[in-house]
């Protein structure tokens, strides 16, 4: 008998998505979550440049990285009156594009419903509601205030 090789496989062997997939999961068992580590601190030092960007402007935070089953709100911050909600986003390159860029429709409608549920479990909020987005590349911290 002969032994298969790339000319005998049957075509779903070789399609290109799954290639990919199967070098992503080689990846994933030989780093072994080491990257996700390395993910996870990139965006506590951001968020944590964040924080010192809203307390130099006299914010109090109120919650980081406040969770549900519904998703994560990175920072909520007040400055007395207002209430800030701010999503984080840490690049360590601009390679893949701004923090901005990765703030999706779809992830702007995941914080405002994360943010409804943390006020629903707090009792709400007598006064104005904001989401802002930041952006952290290196030591460079941008803040749209009222992003969406």
């Amino acid at each position: 008998t002969r032994t298969p090789n790339a000319s005998t496989k049957p075509a779903l062997f070789q399609h290109p998505a799954r290639d990919r997939f199967e070098r992503y999961r080689a990846d994933a068992a030989r780093y072994g979550g080491a990257v996700s580590a390395q993910r996870q601190a990139l965006g506590r030092y951001g968020e944590r440049l964040v924080e010192r960007w809203y307390a130099e402007r006299g914010y109090r935070v109120l919650e980081r990285n406040w969770r549900c089953a519904a998703g994560e709100l990175d920072l909520i911050v007040t400055d007395g009156s207002q209430l800030v909600v701010c999503e984080v986003k840490t690049r360590s390159s601009g390679r893949f594009g701004t923090g901005f860029e990765a703030i999706t429709a779809r992830k702007q409608q995941r914080v405002r419903r994360v943010a409804a549920e943390y006020l629903r479990q707090r009792g709400g909020w007598r006064g104005p509601i904001r989401c802002d987005a930041a952006s952290v590349m290196g030591r460079t911290v941008e803040v749209l205030t009222g992003a969406f």
